[in-house]
């Protein structure tokens, strides 16, 4: 079989959607596109192209959504302006039409394209090596066999996210305990608890590792829901993924009828003003006037969209507060 162009198989992805496989047959070159809707294959018990090791399963309409390109693409944005006009574009409905007005009116139509056609090849890209598959990428002019050697990941800031699922259950316990501070035993236990529903769990993969997760319980009904867990390995920290979880999150819980959702976020060891001080006095005015001094999460949340909307004083021990953000979603 001829090595396949990189082109074309972004090419088939942009056909298929949530409610689809793509599928390669190794012998033929050829892709084909099943949906439930167009297909009697997808209602064969035991389909033949489910067991053929001719037919290979494409990348997944997860990993080519375009929602979290644009997020992907915003996050890294080093303009503030820029990053703050467009993550407010992409808050609620109508996401895909204001977005596409935003980088227009920025004059950012060039690079969002360049970036969205990036990902794109780079995720077929990740596809054929993953599958001994050769390829060309025709902007490289360049044919690419498989390397003998692990190829390095991509410094991409676009990762699949998918539920969570009990098969995940060891390396989320260990990402708790490297990230988070938990213990085994109680990770294990919080991930147990978070699987049931209403919760919501989902987790980050880059070629086949966890490197994140983030969670989301109903506490006041379905309209006030609190973040947790949030945590990505410290690899991969600092590329815009806990971003795209805590957004992907946030459109799930609109999805269930959330309104507001809120976290809370410790401070016991003096990175903020609000550690180690009386905040029974003057309690609003020292909120207003927080200071990050050894970079505290809060900041994170911040450029989210959240605000500091109160503290548990001494939650932790004396000085030690819980400072407390919240975000109204739409």
């Amino acid at each position: 079989m001829k090595p396949l162009d990189l082109d074309d198989i972004v090419f088939h992805l942009s056909l298929i959607d949530r409610d689809s496989l793509l599928l390669f047959n190794r012998e033929t070159g050829e892709f084909r596109r099943l949906s439930p809707y167009m297909d009697d294959l997808w209602e064969e018990d035991d389909p033949d192209w489910c067991e053929a090791d001719e037919w290979l399963r494409g990348p997944l309409a997860d990993e080519v959504d375009a929602y979290q390109l644009m997020v992907g693409f915003t996050n890294e944005l080093e303009d503030h302006g820029h990053y703050r006009l467009l993550e407010k574009a992409l808050q609620g409905r109508g996401a895909f039409r204001r977005f596409k007005d935003g980088v227009e009116s920025l004059g950012l139509s060039k690079a969002w394209y360049a970036y969205r056609d990036q990902a794109l090849i780079d995720i077929a890209r990740r596809w054929c090596e993953a599958n001994d598959l050769t390829y060309i990428d025709q902007a490289a002019e360049e044919e690419k066999p498989l390397p003998e050697e692990q190829p390095a990941r991509a410094e991409s800031t676009y990762y699949l996210i998918l539920p969570f699922d009990e098969k995940l259950l060891e390396p989320a316990a260990e990402l708790m305990t490297e990230v988070l501070g938990y213990d085994r035993h109680s990770a294990k236990m919080d991930l147990h608890q978070m699987k049931k529903k209403p919760k919501l769990l989902f987790v980050a993969i880059d070629q086949g590792e966890l490197i994140g997760l983030v969670g989301a319980i109903p506490q006041y009904g379905r309209t006030g829901w609190e973040l947790h867990p949030l945590g990505v390995k410290a690899a991969y920290q600092h590329r815009g993924i806990g971003s795209q979880l805590v957004d992907y999150i946030e459109r799930e819980i609109i999805r269930q009828g959330g309104i507001t959702v809120y976290l809370g976020s410790d401070d016991i060891d003096g990175k903020t003003s609000l550690s180690g001080v009386d905040l029974y006095d003057q309690t609003f005015d020292r909120i207003a006037q927080v200071k990050n001094y050894r970079a505290h999460p809060y900041e994170f949340y911040q450029k989210l969209g959240y605000q500091v909307v109160g503290v548990i004083p001494d939650a932790n021990g004396i000085g030690k507060p819980d400072i407390w953000l919240a975000k109204r979603l739409y």
